[in-house]
């Protein structure tokens, strides 16, 4: 078994892409507010193409503005995808950093 460390980029932008993929199949009654519709939008978009976003937190927070808070969070590129948990309280939908 590799270890947790051992796993390569095309791996993590996988895993990213799965986690965006089941975003953007999110049943729309689960969706009771504005900001995780607009978040499945936003999925649905990625999917289409890599499914991920590679950029900084502050890219992330310019080209989403009132989506995403980059207070406190370092400002190298990292893989995001958008994560779901239909479980969580509040919004349903956020950025996830995969890597």
């Amino acid at each position: 078994m590799k270890q947790f460390m051992n796993f390569g980029i095309s791996h993590w932008a996988n895993v990213a892409f799965r986690e965006t993929l089941r975003a953007s199949e999110a049943k729309d009654y689960i969706l009771r507010r504005k900001n995780d519709r607009l978040f499945k939008e936003i999925a649905k978009e990625l999917v289409m193409g890599r499914g991920y976003i590679i950029a900084t937190a502050l890219e992330l927070e310019k080209k989403y503005p009132g989506m995403f808070n980059a207070d406190g969070i370092d400002s190298k590129k990292m893989i995001w995808a958008i994560s779901f948990s239909k479980f969580r309280n509040g919004n349903k939908m956020y950025f996830m950093p995969i890597r």
